[in-house]
């Protein structure tokens, strides 16, 4: 039997199926007989399956930010460019000497 630092040293790649079916399969056979282990990778799994939520949160709400940011440009490009087109209509109003009437 394979020592238990070596075995739990292979839990990623066990999980992910990195590993040999030859090296599936003594692990497989350390899980069973072995208690420690067995816990051990159980509290791995949870324990990957958390940071895999967190990591899935994290993106989720950097992909939110980044949404916003670009709302936020694409916000304030409309708006100068609105205000720079409203200043040329003024200017060209003014020079050919078009009287804006009021009231």
């Amino acid at each position: 039997m394979l020592p238990c630092d070596l075995i739990r040293n292979s839990f990623s790649a066990y999980q992910a199926n990195r590993c040999s079916l030859e090296t599936k399969k003594i692990i497989d056979e350390h899980l069973e007989k072995c208690e420690e282990c067995r816990e051990a990778y159980q509290a791995w799994v949870v324990s990957s399956q958390k940071k895999e939520e967190q990591n899935y949160r994290d993106l989720m709400n950097l992909s939110q930010k980044l949404k916003t940011d670009r709302r936020k440009k694409i916000m304030k490009w409309t708006a100068i460019c609105l205000a720079i087109i409203s200043v040329l209509v003024f200017i060209i109003l003014m020079i050919s000497g078009v009287q804006i009437r009021r009231g």
